[in-house]
């Protein structure tokens, strides 16, 4: 059963990371409790049941949207957060009819295929778990290691979360957060509900288990949106497994494109969760498979969340489904119609009320400049990303034919990854008028975006990350069908074919090879990263043609084994990866000056002893030791509020809304930007670099509490135990707590 073998897997994972017992036994606990929880309102919602696994990764989608609400509950009127979903598990009880639902019996199983299909999928993302990611998050509490700056961040905002709702700026205290932290507050409730502390939650647990889940909930509405689980098998493996095809210049180290980056933003990894039961809910609903009220009900609430959960899933779902609408409009389908309008009213409202509530008048630093990723990425203006382009990409990219060259290859791979999964996508009932609109348009409104926009951390590639599982449920369409019509001969050798091929393309990558071979011959497509998830769709699409309309033997399998053998290929070379191609190497290579254990320690005396609303100040807002912030200071420095689970006076600044409304016209990265009160800033610093009693005195009256002082960023006064007691002290780093007058 895929689902009891990831959360067996995961278990196992996070043991062989160190983990405690205990930990793992109460965060697995707590997430079966979400997913039955789910689980029944899903089947409340449909009416029926599906095959259990399934329903389990739905549900654990809508149980974890239900910690928004619970965590609320428990911040603002003192409701125990699993008090809201005891709630909602008696009242569903409670009534015959909804009774009778959430125990339905007659689903059955998934079929063997499909059962197995799954597993495999769930073992090649735990597998990539431990080859590459859990070599820089295992044994945390006693080695030194470089941790990924986004990585300490949502450490910080997790803490955050038990504090405050909505979530504000740990770094600055004080200071507005415009972002998306449901993830945080997920990981919290979690945390708290199995009494996991929250590094171990952000830096070992969630991601394995929350990446498998979504794939499996993938796999559940995709199935349910075709009406073919085998369908949706296939969307599972193509968003999960294959998205490596053509994404980056460096083939071997571009390995489950979206689950490599869900490891540095757990904000996308939740909001593709919650967006599965969504689409499930909008096609069900519009085609009649589910009830058409309670669907509507449980829309509105995960739109809600989505709200907080990442912000860029709404415009691509509204563009879906306002393609639904038009075409119902234009085929002069009313009642299909008014249903589209609803969930069109219902993505509108749920975007109004981001930009009012989360985000107000800021834009993240999000603005109109057409193709600024490909110019960003292939002229170097963007530091972060010059070092991974070769010369002949950039001189290739700094002319006005090389922008036109990008225009019509998007355009090629648009038109024709239409053309292609057409009869798909099309095959199952009202695949016209519903799941052709909701998924291309969707795709093309990603795609469109990522094209269109421009954001400081080249954040606007999350339009097309989200749009992406709707383009590999498209193409799973096209490919589903061919797979079963194929002879059980012709699976058979195409199996083998995969196999020998995914052993050959991981051994060329392992010796870097193939990148000397492929990359630098097609560098001007291999360079748009972006290209890479429609090259995917449309290369997997084209394959499916070929197999619809062939029927030799050898020009059906050729294709198939070849993109096949390619993505898997190059996935597998990560579950036993070499030094130089793990995530860990990477983030060494950005910065190579790993936390040691004494500020690990540091943190972690302010973690135990400090109170929750006290704040710390800290000279350890810069990326790097070496750094200072009277010069170049990449303002990322988070390790103190992460670690230590406290807000700071001030400290990493380079995340806030400030910094990234000014990136957006700034030839500097903007993580480098100065810090906005120069005035604030000099008083945090005096009180530690000449222990200032008038200083003192102004940041206790800030919230002020505890000093961090680290000697390896900055000057530290010797008089400084005058100010606070001495709590720790090594390695150049102490802990004190402030005698506030």
């Amino acid at each position: 059963m895929p689902y009891l073998l990831l959360v067996l897997g995961c278990a196992l994972v996070a043991l062989v990371q160190g983990v405690a017992p205990g930990d793992v036994l109460g965060w697995t606990t707590v997430q079966l409790a979400l997913c039955v929880v789910g689980l029944m309102v899903v089947r409340a919602v449909r009416g029926r049941g599906q095959p259990l696994a399934l329903d389990l990764a739905l549900g654990g989608a809508v149980g974890t949207a239900l910690l928004l609400p619970a965590w609320w509950g428990q911040l603002h009127l003192g409701v125990p957060c699993a008090l809201t979903h005891a709630v909602v598990v008696v009242a569903l009880l409670a009534l015959p009819t909804t009774r009778r639902r959430v125990l339905d019996r007659s689903a059955g199983r998934l079929s063997r295929g499909v059962s197995a299909s799954l597993s495999g999928l769930v073992l090649l993302v735990l597998g990539w778990t431990v080859g590459d990611f859990t070599r820089w998050t295992d044994h945390w509490q006693s080695t030194s290691r470089t941790y990924y700056p986004d990585v300490l961040f949502n450490l910080s905002l997790t803490a955050e979360a038990h504090r405050a709702l909505p979530l504000t700026l740990p770094q600055v205290a004080g200071e507005g957060l415009p972002y998306h932290w449901f993830a945080n507050v997920a990981m919290a409730a979690v945390g708290e509900l199995g009494r996991v502390p929250d590094p171990v939650v952000v830096l070992q647990l969630w991601y394995p288990y929350v990446t498998g889940l979504t794939a499996l909930a993938l796999a559940a509405a995709a199935g349910e949106m075709f009406s073919d689980r085998s369908t949706g098998s296939w969307a599972a493996w193509i968003a999960m497994g294959w998205t490596s095809i053509g994404g980056a210049t460096a083939l071997a180290t571009a390995p489950l494109t979206i689950t490599q980056n869900s490891w540095a933003s757990p904000s996308m990894s939740y909001a593709l969760l919650l967006m599965m039961p969504t689409l499930a809910a909008i096609v069900g609903q519009l085609g009649g498979a589910w009830r058409p009220v309670p669907s509507l009900v449980l829309g509105a609430g995960l739109f809600a969340v989505l709200t907080v959960a990442k912000t860029t899933v709404l415009p691509v779902l509204g563009v879906g489904v306002g393609s639904v609408l038009l075409v119902a409009v234009a085929r002069r389908r009313w009642r299909d119609a008014a249903r589209a309008s609803a969930w069109c009213l219902l993505v509108g409202a749920a975007f109004l009320g981001a930009r009012g509530l989360v985000y107000g008048s800021s834009v993240d630093g999000l603005v109109v400049r057409p193709f600024a990723y490909v110019w960003r990425s292939m002229v170097g203006r963007d530091a972060m990303l010059a070092d991974s382009v070769p010369r002949s990409v950039s001189q290739a990219w700094t002319s006005a034919t090389g922008v036109g060259v990008l225009i019509v290859l998007v355009a090629v791979l648009a038109v024709s990854t239409l053309a292609v999964v057409w009869p798909g996508i099309r095959r199952p009932a009202g695949g016209e008028t519903v799941l052709a609109p909701l998924l291309l348009g969707g795709g093309a409104a990603g795609l469109g975006a990522t094209l269109l926009l421009s954001h400081p951390g080249t954040s606007e590639v999350f339009f097309l990350r989200t749009a992406f599982p709707l383009l590999a449920m498209s193409a799973a369409g096209a490919l589903a069908p061919t797979w079963q019509a194929a002879s059980p001969r012709l699976r058979l050798r195409l199996l083998v074919a995969v196999a020998v091929g995914a052993v050959a393309w991981t051994a060329l990558t392992r010796a870097r090879l193939l990148e000397q071979l492929v990359v630098e011959p097609w560098a001007v497509l291999g360079a748009v990263r972006l290209g890479g998830y429609a090259v995917a769709v449309a290369v997997l699409a084209l394959a499916a043609w070929v197999a619809t309309r062939r029927r030799d033997d050898l020009l059906t399998l050729a294709p198939w084994a070849m993109v096949l053998a390619a993505g898997l290929g190059t996935t597998l070379g990560h579950v036993v990866p070499t030094e130089r191609g793990t995530v860990a190497a990477a983030i060494r290579a950005d910065n190579p000056n790993p936390l040691r254990v004494a500020e690990l320690e540091a943190a972690a005396v302010l973690r135990s002893t400090a109170r929750p609303e006290d704040v710390v100040v800290t000279n350890t807002s810069c990326l790097r030791p070496r750094e200072r912030i009277a010069g170049h200071c990449d303002a990322r420095g988070f390790w103190v509020s992460a670690f230590g689970g406290h807000r700071t006076l001030v400290s990493g600044w380079g995340y806030d809304r400030r910094i990234l409304a000014r990136g957006a016209t700034s030839t500097r990265p903007y993580p480098t930007l100065a810090f906005w009160d120069p005035p604030l800033l000099r008083t945090n610093l005096q009180v530690i670099e000449r222990a200032d009693p008038e200083a003192v005195t102004r940041v206790c009256r800030s919230g002020a509490r505890w000093i961090l002082a680290d000697a390896a960023y900055g000057p530290v006064s010797p008089r400084l135990s005058e100010v606070g007691e001495r709590l720790f002290v090594a390695d150049g780093v102490q802990v004190l707590r402030l005698r506030c007058p």
